[in-house]
């Protein structure tokens, strides 16, 4: 070095007692943050830095980034770091010193190993209200949910307050799912944003919202609630919500409510409610459809928006193992669409049909089904179809599992050759290669039942016999 350690001492103490000085450690961490791991990216503001200078612990230390962007260094005063990546700072850094002859060769790594985070602050008709971490993406709406907006939230007029500036949201228009492509009402998040949403004035009443919204309910009503915004708190309408005609019950008479139409921008069509209205939102019916035949909930089904073929057998549980699948016809104006369901569900969704009112579905049998047959000792005992690839295992799978002290040695299938005879083979379900068996169609897979247990004679048995036995003597002996 070509100043003194009591020089250097000093004038840490002159340079380092502003903004952007060295932090109060005269004993700085090791390289790299002395455990702590170092942030990725470029320096902030209010970043803490660590600067070691090889061979010169005087020299060494924390730093934090003042809000002018800089560093003030022992010895070389204040530098610009904010905007650099570490390695880059490190160059600047041991450029000055060495520019200024205070070191010769000095060797700088710099790290940032401490980030104060970023925050906003929530408070108004919320659960929990009070400091909240983000990042550089966090919108509005990843703040208000998880604080639970309450009941009573007016979310029209939700205020940032972002420095001197206030910015006005209105929210519901985001969680109705009509936001602006830019995002204008779930806005993305700065550090230091004060966020309040206003309570409505509680007013003595409540309010019923029922049919095809998410979230039934009666709740209080407050000061200027409106029939749109109170569907909204009810979580919305659902995809089958006729929202052309939303009715709401007032003193004994029904108002049709064009709600399709506030939801599109025409807000003077919203009606303010008052005390024991009831805003119910109708399923949208266009008519109704039959499934029958394979299925396993036959049924008449109210034909909604946009409802096809396959949609309307899922609702009736889907067809059942002895379904003809290639064989699914829809019964329209006196004729008959034959549908390949089968390719459908294999993901030809192109061949899926969209259905009309009074369309009658019907899901064939299969004319020659292709079974096999599980008797015996398993717990449930029936005929099942067969479809490729059907092993040993998947068969007693697909009877329940074979009953408690079953021989698993001894299973037996049967099975008719071509020329007509029955062959009988026996399985040993403990060996991987014979529960791997293919089954075909018309086996008989037959499971030995497990033996009966013989009860063990108690006390009570023993006497019980004895005492029989001298009952049987004594009559004998009288005669």
């Amino acid at each position: 070095m070509t100043v003194s350690l009591l020089a250097v001492g000093c004038l840490t103490v002159l340079l380092g007692g502003g903004a952007g000085g060295a932090l109060a450690q005269t004993t700085p961490p090791a390289q790299g943050g002395g455990g702590v791991e170092p942030y990725n990216g470029a320096i902030r503001k209010n970043d803490v830095v660590n600067v070691q200078i090889a061979g010169e612990p005087t020299l060494s230390g924390l730093f934090r980034v003042g809000m002018d962007d800089a560093i003030t260094l022992p010895l070389v005063g204040s530098l610009k770091v904010a905007g650099l990546l570490p390695t880059a700072a490190a160059d600047l850094i041991a450029g000055l010193y060495k520019k200024k002859q205070l070191l010769v060769d000095p060797q700088v790594v710099v790290s940032i190993v401490g980030r104060p985070e970023k925050t906003v602050f929530v408070s108004g008709a919320l659960d929990r209200q009070g400091r909240v971490v983000i990042n550089e993406k966090t919108r509005l709406d990843e703040v208000l949910e998880p604080a639970g907006v309450t009941a009573n939230a007016d979310l029209s007029k939700v205020v940032i307050t972002r420095g001197e500036t206030k910015i006005s949201v209105d929210y519901l228009v985001y969680r109705s799912g009509k936001d602006t492509p830019d995002g204008k009402n779930n806005p993305i998040l700065e550090d230091g944003d004060k966020i309040y949403i206003r309570a409505r004035i509680q007013l003595s009443g409540t309010i019923k919202i029922g049919g095809e919204v998410r979230t039934p309910q009666t709740t209080a009503l407050t000061n200027g609630l409106t029939l749109s915004q109170a569907i909204q708190q009810s979580g919305g309408v659902t995809e089958f919500a006729d929202r052309d005609k939303v009715t709401l019950s007032r003193d004994g008479k029904d108002i049709i409510v064009a709600y399709k139409a506030i939801q599109e921008g025409q807000t003077s069509k919203d009606i303010p409610l008052q005390d024991k209205d009831e805003i119910f939102v109708p399923r949208l019916m266009l008519g109704s459809v039959k499934v029958n035949g394979e299925v396993r909930s036959p049924q008449t089904a109210v034909l909604t928006k946009g409802m096809t073929l396959a949609q309307a057998i899922q609702m009736a549980g889907g067809v059942t193992e002895f379904a003809d699948r290639d064989r699914v016809t829809i019964s329209r104006d006196g004729k008959e669409i034959l549908v390949p369901y089968k390719a459908i569900q294999e993901g030809q969704t192109s061949k899926d049909l969209p259905l009309q009112d009074k369309d009658e579905i019907f899901v064939r049998r299969l004319e020659k089904p292709k079974v096999f047959h599980v008797t015996g000792g398993v717990v449930r005992a029936n005929t099942f179809p067969i479809s490729d690839n059907v092993t040993l295992s998947d068969a007693i799978a697909m009877s329940g599992g074979v009953q408690d002290g079953v021989d698993l040695k001894k299973i037996k299938v049967l099975r008719k050759t071509e020329k007509g005879e029955i062959v009988t083979r026996v399985y040993n379900l403990t060996l991987p290669e014979d529960l791997a068996a293919p089954v075909q169609a018309e086996d008989s897979i037959s499971v030995p039942y497990p033996p009966m247990k013989k009860p063990k004679p108690d006390l009570f048995t023993i006497l019980g016999a004895l005492t029989s036995i001298g009952f049987l003597y004594t009559q004998f002996n009288r005669r």
